[in-house]
Parts: C-alpha cells; sequence; structure tokens
C-alpha cells in the first residue's frame, strides 16, 4: 500500500510528518512515494526518509519521482503539502491586490489575494485528482484546505484538511492561564475562521478568565478584533484575528488594521525562513545534524492513517465534508472541528450550537467556497468573478476584473489552457 506526498520537498510539513510516519509504515508495510519538481529537494527528503527509517529500524520502501501521474497512479493515501507557484506566487498575488486598493493580512484563505492563490491551487488539484487512482484519500496539508479538501469531496474521494492552529492554540491558553493541562473547547466553523464555543479545565469554565486577559494585556492586541466579536455574539474565533480580520469586512486601510494591533502580510521574513529551511533539510539529509533532532508532526497525518487503516483511532481538531447539515450549513461542506478517523471512517463529534448571525456568515464563506471549487473544476471566469463579488471588501468588480487579468497573466505557466487570456 503506497503513501505518497505530493510537495515533498516542503519540508517543514513533510519532514515532520515522515518522522511521525514511519513507525506507522512499518506496522501497515506501506511504501513512501515522494514526488517533488525541484530534483535538489527531492533527493534531500528520500534521503530524510531513508534515515529516519534505519533509525526506527523499519524495513521501508522509498521511492523519489519528478513526475506526478507515476508518484500517485496506485496510491492509496496522498498527502499534499505545496504551494504551486511557491513563495514568489504569494508575492505577485499580494501585490496584485495590494496594487488594487486591498490590504492582505494572509495570503493564503480567502480575500482577494487568498483567491488568487486558490486559483493556482485549485488548478494544481484539477491535474492532481485526475491522476489518482479511484478509493484513494486525500490527506491536504496546503492552502487554502477547506477549498483543496471540497475539490476532493466534489470528485468522489474521501478527504481530510489538516491545520495545526486550532490544536495548538490549546497550548497557548494554557501557557497564557498558568493551567497545568490543555484545556477542553468545543470548536467549529471553516478553516481559519472557527469559533471557540466552549473552553474549560475540570469542568472549570476558563472563558472568562481568557476574555479578561485579552482585554488587560498589551501582548494581545491582535485578538481585539475578536474581542469585538465576542461582545457580540459570546463566543470568539479560536486564532488570533490577523487570520480572522480578512474574513469580516472593513480592516482593509492602514489606520484600522493598526488600530486593532494587525499588519499587512509580510514575505520578507518568508524569504529568510525559505533559505533557512533549505539549509536545515541539508543538513538533516548529509547527517550534519543528528536525524533524531527532526521533530514528530503536529497536525496528525500519520495517526489518521493508522487509524483509517484499523489502528488507533485518531480524534483531533480536523477539517471534513460534512455527511449532513449541521448549523446551517450544507452537507459536503467542509468544515473545521473535533473528528475521530478510524478504520469506519471520519465521523464528527456532535456539533455545538452557535449563534444565527454566525452561521449565516459561515454560509456565506460556503456559497463562495464551493463556487470557487466549480470556477476551478470547469476553468470559468465568471463564477470566479461571483465568488469575488461575495467578499465582504469587493464592491467594483471594474477593479477585480483587472486583478483576475493581472494574475492570469502573471501565472499563466501554473495555469491551465482553460484559463488562458485571448489576445
Amino acid at each position: 500500500m503506497i503513501v505518497s506526498f505530493v510537495g515533498a520537498g516542503s519540508f517543514d510539513f513533510t519532514g515532520p510528518a515522515l518522522r511521525s510516519l514511519i513507525p506507522v509504515a512499518g506496522r501497515h508495510g506501506l511504501q513512501i512515494n515522494l514526488c517533488d519538481h525541484d530534483p535538489d529537494s527531492l533527493a534531500a527528503m528520500a534521503t530524510i526518509c531513508q534515515r529516519l527509517a534505519r533509525e526506527a529500524e523499519v524495513s521501508l520502501a522509498v521511492e523519489p519521482f519528478a513526475e506526478l501521474g507515476p508518484a500517485v497512479a496506485e496510491a492509496a493515501f496522498v498527502v499534499t503539502t505545496l504551494n504551486h507557484g511557491g513563495l514568489e506566487a504569494d508575492i505577485a498575488d499580494f501585490w496584485n491586490a495590494r496594487d488594487h486598493g486591498f490590504y492582505p493580512k494572509h495570503v493564503d484563505t480567502i480575500g482577494p489575494a487568498g483567491w488568487l492563490r486558490a486559483l493556482r491551487m485549485g488548478a494544481f488539484m484539477q491535474r492532481l485528482l485526475s491522476a489518482l487512482p479511484g478509493g484513494a484519500t486525500v490527506l491536504n496539508l496546503s492552502n487554502p484546505l477547506s477549498i483543496i479538501v471540497r475539490m476532493a469531496h466534489r470528485r468522489g474521494f474521501r478527504a481530510v484538511g489538516f491545520c495545526h492552529g486550532a490544536m495548538n492554540r490549546r497550548s497557548s491558553f494554557r501557557s497564557w492561564l498558568g493551567l497545568t493541562d490543555n484545556p477542553d473547547m468545543e470548536v467549529w466553523g471553516t478553516n481559519h475562521l472557527t469559533y471557540m464555543t466552549t473552553l474549560s479545565l475540570s469542568g472549570r469554565d476558563l472563558y472568562p478568565d481568557l476574555v479578561e486577559l485579552l482585554r488587560n494585556n498589551p501582548e494581545h492586541r491582535n485578538w481585539q478584533y475578536n474581542l469585538e466579536l465576542y461582545e457580540r455574539h459570546g463566543i470568539m474565533p479560536v486564532l488570533e484575528a490577523q487570520h480572522t480580520a480578512d474574513f469580516f469586512p472593513g480592516l482593509n486601510d492602514p489606520q484600522s488594521i493598526a488600530d486593532y494591533g494587525l499588519h499587512l502580510w509580510e514575505y520578507d521574513s518568508r524569504r529568510v525562513n525559505v533559505g533557512n529551511r533549505r539549509k536545515r533539510m541539508a543538513a538533516f539529509a548529509s547527517g550534519e545534524e543528528p536525524i533524531a533532532n527532526l521533530h514528530e508532526s503536529q497536525e496528525g497525518v500519520a495517526e489518521a492513517i493508522d487509524g483509517l487503516l484499523g489502528g488507533t483511532p485518531h480524534r483531533g481538531i480536523l477539517n471534513a465534508p460534512l455527511a449532513s447539515p449541521a448549523n446551517g450549513i450544507p452537507a459536503g461542506a467542509v468544515v473545521e472541528s473535533w473528528l475521530t478517523v478510524d478504520g469506519t471512517g471520519v465521523r464528527f463529534d456532535l456539533p455545538p450550537n452557535l449563534p444565527q448571525e454566525i452561521q449565516q456568515h459561515l454560509q456565506r464563506i460556503q456559497v463562495q467556497q464551493d463556487l470557487a471549487a466549480e470556477a476551478f473544476e470547469s476553468g470559468d471566469m465568471g463564477k470566479l468573478m461571483e465568488v469575488y463579488m461575495l467578499e465582504p471588501n469587493c464592491k467594483d468588480k471594474v477593479p477585480v476584473k483587472s486583478m483576475l487579468r493581472r494574475a492570469l497573466n502573471e501565472h499563466e505557466r501554473l495555469l491551465p489552457d482553460a484559463w488562458r487570456l485571448t489576445p
């Protein structure tokens, strides 16, 4: 049985995922395929995988592939860890949106710049899904996470999305509140806008303590917008407002961004991080850095594969399509909440009740995501325009059309013929 990593050179995700997966691969007799267009990264990750297997004393078949089709042709599980076009394409999308009057806080999920990244990733996913065998399971770590999971589901594949944000926030709250253990919390929403409906530990309600901390500690200014949502609804998103902001109207001018302790998406440090990751990947591959220093994954991909193969069930805050409507969100929509993954498949915990206004907002986002999936499947510019017209900060089609035409030109090599501009 084969597990294929697509975008295997994404060291920060693939390296830790492989560290966690090697024991699972040994128990279940898995083969690992690694696919990446960069030959140096591909060779390095293949060596790292083999070093991990030797350390764990696991006999493991590892196959590197430069081409997508052969890498996934017989895969039972496909793990996506790539950004189609990479950081430089993200930077182009940021400046495209910024030059048209938008102020992106992120370039990965939603908003004018986020949908441009979705265009690139949607084009790639069309190619990937067409190459997959029937019955394959897509385990996605790439952004925009919900769109990718939705596209796989629409094509008939079982799909789960993994994001460490909400799970890691439990550790943040433990530290901030001086707790001895991670608190329990109920969550429900869409990736990067997931609402925390309860926060407790050993039966004690911790929500008032968290709200008080966030109100009075200047270090947490970037939670101010979330606190306003709390005053309005009695609950708040689990991620800070730097992620929340692009989902809401306003916060699209320098003064508002500064007032809420936010900032525009920043890429210079990301360029440095990319260079540092490549150096660290090379150090692990060469043996300069001990393989034992490669930490395990925080996302839970290995645990999910083990669970689906009949091993230990895995429970975590994950993303998957709804089997039936909940909180006004239709079946098939991708929701982030507590999930259990085991030999029977994927199932949500009983969903908490959300206020009506939050339900309606999440419904709009789901409509956007579904329209986007349809647009990427068909190469339909009209549907992509509909997606943009649902953006809270997009009121005028003229800058949107200009922005899309610029993106099609800038990313021509990344897109199929369906998206090519006619002369």
